[in-house]
């Protein structure tokens, strides 16, 4: 399925101003009762489409949003000259060009790939005009816009209603498809709806750190084994978890330098945190100093107040500072839940990490598509968590078989642009020691054995108890497997999803055994690591009630500590190993890495067996016991760990020794268009997990 941009229907005047953008083309994902469209524009009026409407969503209407109610919209403007972007970044990425590891700077994106000035000042100038405010962004693709209700529904021609989810609070969808009386075209308007709430992958369970399974290690005979579960009242009992050190060790580090030295690493988060959580992590597990200085970076006015999901924010901070301590800063991009786009077009124009983590469901918008795009161009690797639903159904993250919401675009996990982490069980040889084993992560998250047994009990549909999590991976494709997916109450049935075709760097893949692998969709996940049993510090939300406004009320208690499981963590430790990557790179004086899976594939595809702890267990993401609805892990390339889990130095040595080759033939030029085996180019359809 195609996004194409709106098109002009009048004077040949006008169509000049689209030369480069009439076939435009980028990958998103819709289900087909969003079926996007060509927009128009006729008699001066652009028509969008491809919005989610509320009565699409089956929600109950509760009324029209209140006209003085502030709304924050991210307006995207289209690439000029995409195709050039596309050939760009494949010369970038290939070893027999001359353009190997040269990125782009952020002036460079502007110049060659953002509107033209005059574009943008019309488009900023015209959302003025009509009464917001605005904030322009540097690399010309992107503005925010705020403004109240009237000012939207003005603007864009629509009425904006209120409607209720499943557990009670409100989002609000727009009764039609917008307009906009703007000569520019325009890419995607995000705010116009919010009914899809970004989720983070991250899940409290104490009872993980007594699993005598998946120990870090063997318990030390000389130490009695506490009882209980790890809390700040039970601290005995955490240092059974993963913590500080623990990390480094289990991954062949325990004997490098190497710690992350003039790196930094920027967190995509959607909640604030409180400083004294990270200070007592750091204190509880005796990480060495000095630490990375951390720097909120609030966008959308947003406060920077810990919030009911701070435990996100922490958990990435705190296993990040343990795989690279020595980082110089950890940036913590904040913004409200619904407001990517504003935030990953910040992080884009300030290119102030070479690395970048994010362990939220972001949606894989036309306007965010488009930025990840830009930031593989410019080296910087965006590492993502694959989910914790298990195997990918129906192309959707869908627990039980059970679709939960309809959903406009797909999370970003499966965007060709990102790396995506799934996640492990991990054995070591003794608390603190190295890496022994590791399985897929499939774990029941409450402890069936305890007394009373936890009710309601998760059941799967053979009548045992359920696995509740296990980390995401399957084959972005519209094949349906069986039994076909139930949908909540309220919700449509989906249709099969638009496939989205295997990136190069997958083709060819070694995976012995795994029969599922894909030759013509994206795969996921593309590499792992430890996802179980790992130890947090956060200020624990507790919601007390529900206001006049339908509001949560939140009364925060003292600064918890306790295990949690999830991808959540898997990733932003994938992102800091990534810096003591790029610290080597530049003590050999060579380029950073960039976006890593280029180099990632080639390396798995070659010496894959001594450079990663490859799960071939057999182990599955099997979530609920849903029949044929698991992948297996096996030997190379898996739909459960990917390439698996980093084995230390050895691969930190290939990732950056992995230089260019001597070309057979010269090329002719600079440009990047006239280098050799250019013509990367990725598919116009999405789908989901």
């Amino acid at each position: 399925m195609s996004f194409f941009i709106s098109t002009y229907r009048g004077s040949r005047n006008l169509l000049k101003r689209l030369n480069g953008k009439k076939n435009f083309r980028i990958g998103v994902f819709l289900p087909a009762l969003f079926a996007l469209s060509a927009s128009a524009f006729a008699a001066g009026s652009q028509q969008l489409s491809g919005y989610l409407l509320g009565q699409d969503t089956h929600a109950a209407l509760v009324g029209d949003v209140p006209p003085n109610e502030t709304i924050y919209l991210g307006i995207s403007l289209p690439l000029q000259n995409k195709p050039l972007l596309d050939s760009t970044i494949s010369s970038i990425y290939n070893r027999k060009s001359p353009q190997f590891r040269k990125f782009l700077k952020p002036a460079q994106i502007k110049q060659m790939f953002g509107a033209s000035s005059a574009d943008y000042q019309e488009t900023v100038d015209f959302f003025k005009s009509k009464g917001f405010t605005v904030t322009s962004f540097k690399n010309n693709l992107f503005l925010s816009a705020r403004g109240p209700v009237s000012v939207v529904q003005d603007t864009f021609h629509v009425h904006l209603r209120n409607y209720k989810r499943a557990d009670g609070s409100l989002f609000h969808a727009p009764d039609a498809q917008p307009s906009v009386d703007l000569g520019v075209p325009l890419l995607y308007v995000s705010g116009l709806e919010n009914h899809t709430r970004y989720r983070h992958s991250i899940h409290t369970d104490p009872s993980a750190a007594t699993n005598p399974e998946f120990p870090p290690g063997p318990t030390p005979t000389n130490v009695p084994t506490p009882t209980g579960s790890c809390s700040i009242a039970n601290p005995p009992i955490c240092q059974y978890s993963f913590w500080g050190q623990d990390f480094r060790n289990a991954y062949g580090l325990h004997t490098s330098s190497l710690t992350g030295s003039g790196q930094n690493l920027d967190l995509v988060e959607f909640d604030g945190y409180n400083p004294g959580d990270i200070s007592t992590y750091i204190s509880q597990t005796s990480i060495p100093s000095p630490n990375p200085l951390l720097i909120p970076i609030l966008i959308n006015n947003f406060n920077g107040n810990a919030g009911p999901d701070n435990d996100e924010v922490c958990l990435d901070i705190e296993v990040a500072i343990c795989m690279a301590p020595g980082m110089s800063t950890i940036n913590v991009y904040e913004a409200p839940n619904g407001t990517a786009d504003a935030l990953l077009n910040q992080l884009q124009t300030n290119d102030d990490a070479n690395q970048i983590s994010c362990s939220w469901s972001i949606d894989d918008s036309p306007a965010n598509a488009q930025v990840l795009e830009e930031i593989a161009a410019q080296g910087q690797g965006f590492f993502v968590a694959s989910g914790d639903q298990g195997a990918y159904f129906y192309g959707v993250e869908a627990p039980n078989g059970t679709i939960q919401e309809v959903v406009s675009f797909p999370p970003i996990d499966i965007s060709p642009w990102v790396t995506a982490v799934g996640g492990t069980m991990l054995t070591t040889s003794g608390n603190g020691g190295t890496w022994v084993k590791e399985t897929t992560w499939n774990n029941p998250s409450m402890d069936m054995n305890a007394s009373p047994t936890p009710s309601p009990i998760p059941i799967n549909i053979q009548g045992t108890p359920a696995v509740e999590q296990a980390s995401g991976g399957g084959v972005c494709n519209a094949s349906p497997l069986t039994p076909t997916p139930t949908t909540m109450p309220g919700t449509p049935t989906p249709t099969p999803f638009p496939v989205l075709s295997i990136p190069t760097y997958q083709v060819g893949s070694t995976h012995t055994g795994l029969t599922e692998f894909s030759t013509t969709n994206r795969n996921v996940p593309d590499v792992s690591m430890v996802a179980y049993n790992i130890y947090a510090v956060f200020t624990n939300p507790v919601t007390t009630g529900v206001n006049s406004s339908s509001t949560p009320t939140i009364q925060y208690t003292p600064q918890t500590s306790t295990v949690v499981n999830g991808t959540s963590a898997a990733a932003p430790l994938w992102a800091a190993f990534m810096a003591l990557v790029n610290e080597q790179a530049n003590e050999n004086g060579t380029a950073q890495v960039g976006f890593p899976n280029y180099d990632l594939y080639s390396i798995g595809n070659t010496s894959g067996a001594v450079d990663f702890h490859n799960i071939a267990d057999g182990s599955t993401n099997n979530l609920y016991g849903t029949p044929q609805l698991f992948y297996t892990a096996t030997s190379g390339f898996n739909l459960t760990t990917g390439w698996g889990t980093p084995n230390g130095s050895t691969l930190i040595n290939d990732l950056v020794n992995l230089g260019p080759v001597q070309l057979n033939t010269p090329t002719t030029g600079n440009s990047p268009a006239n280098a050799t085996n250019i013509g990367e180019t990725f598919p116009s359809t999405n789908c989901n997990n």
